[in-house]
């Protein structure tokens, strides 16, 4: 009989969720961040993959951002050797702040430990001492045994001429950041996984939607492997709208059948499924999907509308993750204050999203 004829049930694969723990391990000096310290970079790939997560991400942010500060002349000033104006760092510090629930700087002091350089550091390359004195940077992504480039000083908020701040959300409890779409880690992962279940529905055509049969014997496992790549080639994928069964027989008597599953109206399942997944990262951001161009099905949505819920949402989201990022600066000395994001839609109150 051939080998390649057999069977096997393959076991369900449960979700892999890695732990956020955070402990110290023998040998090194900083607390690591997930089972194999890699725990940002799991976060930064689910934000790489999930569309919902990344729009809501980039919709916050914008928000958030607005237009830089109000003070035009700090904020186009060039504040490091790298050419990089205030703006274009704090720009940076307010996505990551969005992405990871926490933002690194290096601060460069003068003589008089008065700021004179600011330097965007990536927050995922970045660990503390276990007293939270110490900053430990790796210019790779850190993992079980990452070489560490640099160790600073905390910026603990008195004049340092060369230290590195660390600022997190001030409502998180842990070591380090959380962001605050971290309670819905699940549903982002599912929304991962149905944007792959899709893609791989639609590269092999659901199902097999053919079978063919070689009722003259079995050939050598070479040739029938050269034979179904020749029909695969040819007549599979979705330009092609086609999957085939290749199945290779002694005689017709013999011949393969087909006994198909029933398809249990999956996509069905998935397109609710989908919904409750967008609906509850849309709930750990707080927001309606409108203001992130997620647009309600079969609603209308006017600019009135929109400007009612953004007024609300500027005030319990927006505006407190400025006076946030605005305190963090005011601990070096630097006072802030973020622009408005404003969107004009002219003089028709009922213009149509």
């Amino acid at each position: 009989m051939n080998d390649k004829l057999k069977f096997h049930i393959v076991p369900s694969r449960g979700a892999m969720v890695p732990e956020d723990k955070e402990e110290k391990f023998s040998g090194k000096q900083y607390m690591y961040y997930g089972e194999d310290n890699q725990y940002p970079l799991f976060l930064s790939n689910l934000l790489d993959k999930s569309t919902t997560l990344g729009t809501c991400i980039s919709g916050l942010s914008d928000y958030v951002y607005a237009h830089g500060i109000e003070d035009s002349e700090l904020g186009e000033r060039v504040i490091n050797k790298n050419g990089e104006t205030f703006n274009e760092v704090l720009h940076k510090l307010v996505i990551d702040y969005i992405s990871y629930g926490a933002f690194c700087m290096q601060v460069i002091g003068n003589d008089f430990g008065e700021p004179l350089h600011i330097y965007y550091l990536d927050v995922r390359k970045v660990r503390l001492s276990e007293d939270g004195k110490k900053v430990y940077f790796s210019k790779k992504a850190f993992g079980k045994y990452s070489k560490v480039d640099a160790v600073y000083d905390r910026f603990n908020g008195m004049k340092m001429k060369n230290a590195v701040m660390y600022f997190k959300r001030p409502t998180s409890k842990t070591f380090y950041g959380r962001p605050m779409w971290h309670s819905s880690l699940k549903s982002v992962m599912t929304d991962v996984e149905i944007a792959n279940y899709h893609y791989s529905s639609i590269v092999n055509n659901f199902a097999p939607s053919a079978i063919v049969n070689f009722n003259n014997g079995m050939p050598s496992e070479d040739i029938q492997d050269e034979i179904e790549r020749k029909l695969t080639d040819k007549f599979a994928g979705s330009e092609n709208a086609a999957r085939l069964l290749v199945s290779f027989n002694d005689d017709k008597e013999h011949a393969t059948e087909i006994e198909r599953f029933s398809e249990d109206n999956f996509d069905t399942k998935y397109e609710a499924l989908s919904k409750n997944v967008r609906d509850n990262i849309l709930a750990s951001f707080r927001a309606s999907g409108a203001l992130f161009g997620i647009m309600p099905e079969q609603t209308g949505f006017n600019s009135v509308e929109y400007q009612s819920a953004y007024t609300l949402y500027k005030q319990t989201v927006v505006v407190p993750i400025q006076q946030e990022i605005e305190t963090a600066f005011k601990k070096m000395g630097i006072n802030i204050k973020f622009t408005e994001f404003v969107v004009d839609f002219g003089d028709t109150e009922e213009n149509v999203l």
